[in-house]
């Protein structure tokens, strides 16, 4: 185990530079204390106070970057950029760069299933050149459950994960000192991206060298059982289909009461068009998700897999890397898709930073969002530009005087025709709409350029939506 290889040189290595992890820190002490502030406002200038303190510290500077997140401040992206600088500093003059290791929390895999996107951008960056790769290590809790096991597997080929039963307490104490930030960024050897822009920038690097934008094939084991699965659904062996998920309340114990997140939870009726569309064509559907979800009316050529006794983990991975594509909203599941190089259409997206994460073959449908006091929409230049672009929970809209509309049953309609018609080749001759995604590619790359290193429009925006809000522009 690369554990116990590297164990010995990381003691050695403290031992050289005086580290004493048996014992808390003052700046943890402060860090703690830091983490109960819960006014966003209050956090910003009490972490503020902590980097004039302890001014060349990573960890502290880190806090700092993430209250202005958590505040939607508009500096948020310099400061993970700044956050990035210091660290790179920091692990030169202690030595610790030098160490062949680093560590990721847990959380990316026993957290909600999107965490695990995070690792998936260390990854591509590793295997890309952005940055130095490393051992990558991650301590897990004794009786810690990971999310999916079958994902946890694909991802173990890149990740040596420890149970804590196997570790003693010093190195563990440690790898606060080297764990990346995955979360909200990734640092990479020149930069510290946010996450979706490291997600566009490892994008940008795989166009130029021709090398495939996926990180996963799946094993001959869950191919053998997913494709027997697809038997007792009763599906013929020549059979397409597509994935579909839908973010609603339910998850953890979410309700419509207590929801702060509407602006990503959707309407399932919304999607029934869509779903007809797909079953016209000869292809299947495959609802996923989980039995907290509204059961889908009975509908030839649908499963409700969300709701059926087959689910399982190694089902939920083979069925999104062996669709067509995926139809998803702001969720999860969008994700898995995407590890093995299916296209997937993001629709009723209301946070437009998530954009930059798409690929070249995917679609994006977001959310018109308008102002309450005289129902005007948002154009597009706003829609794209911070603070907006970082809205994560429906306060945030409301204390802005804003609200969402949901995609129409049309809209999700008519960005699946435009997918089916793209995986076919058969793209569109709409010279309008040309010129329309031309021009949301440029609002979108100059807004772009908000975060200090520019990006790249990669997926092209639903024609429908555009030629019905032309507006936005």
């Amino acid at each position: 185990m690369i554990f116990k290889t590297v164990s010995n040189t990381i003691k050695r290595a403290l031992k050289s530079l005086g580290y004493d992890l048996s014992k808390v820190s003052n700046i943890d002490f402060d860090i703690n204390n830091l983490n109960l502030v819960k006014n966003s406002e209050e956090k910003v200038l009490q972490a503020e106070t902590l980097v004039k303190k302890y001014p060349n510290n990573p960890k502290v500077y880190y806090k700092f970057a993430e209250s202005l997140y958590q505040s939607k401040n508009p500096s948020t992206f310099e400061a993970f950029t700044e956050f990035g600088n210091i660290r790179r500093k920091w692990l030169k003059e202690s030595g610790l760069g030098e160490l062949d290791v680093e560590f990721v929390n847990s959380v990316m895999l026993t957290g909600s299933l999107g965490n695990s996107y995070a690792i998936e951008n260390l990854i591509r960056a590793n295997s890309l050149g952005l940055r130095k790769k490393k051992n990558i290590l991650m301590f897990v809790k004794k009786n810690e459950k990971f999310r999916n096991n079958c994902l946890t597997k694909y991802f173990s080929k890149y990740i040596n994960i420890i149970r804590e039963d196997d570790t003693n307490l010093e190195i563990k104490n440690f790898s606060s000192l080297l764990a990346l930030p995955l979360g909200l960024c990734l640092p990479t050897d020149n930069e510290c991206l946010f996450l979706d822009a490291a997600a566009n920038r490892c994008e940008s690097k795989e166009e130029e060298s021709k090398k495939k934008n996926y990180i996963f094939s799946l094993d001959e084991k869950d191919l053998e059982n997913g494709k027997k699965s697809l038997k007792k659904f009763g599906l013929p062996d020549d059979a397409w289909y597509v994935t579909l998920h839908i973010r609603q309340v339910g998850y953890r114990n979410e309700t419509k009461e207590n929801t702060k997140e509407n602006f990503r939870n959707s309407n399932p009726d919304n999607y029934i068009k869509a779903i007809k569309r797909i079953t016209d064509a000869g292809g299947w559907v495959f609802r996923m998700g989980d039995s907290s979800m509204t059961p889908l009316p009975k509908m030839n050529q649908l499963i409700d897999y969300a709701n059926s006794s087959l689910k399982s983990d190694s089902l939920d991975i083979f069925l999104g890397a062996t669709s067509k594509f995926c139809i998803g909203t702001d969720a999860g599941y969008l994700r898995i898709p995407r590890f093995f190089g299916v296209p997937v259409i993001l629709t009723n997206c209301s946070t437009s930073i998530i954009y930059y994460s798409l690929k070249k073959n995917d679609l994006y449908l977001p959310r018109l969002i308008k102002k309450k006091i005289n129902n005007e929409s948002i154009n597009l230049n706003q829609m794209m530009t911070s603070p907006l672009a970082l809205y994560v929970s429906d306060d945030n809209f409301k204390k802005s005087g804003l609200y969402t509309i949901e995609n129409s049953p049309e809209e999700i309609d008519s960005a699946v025709i435009q997918m089916m018609q793209s995986i076919e080749n058969k793209q569109t001759n709409n010279s309008e709409y040309k010129k329309q995604n031309l021009a949301f590619k440029e609002v979108v790359e100059k807004k772009g350029t908000l975060h200090p290193s520019s990006l790249t429009a990669f997926a092209a925006c639903s024609s429908e939506f555009l030629t019905k809000n032309k507006n936005l522009f």
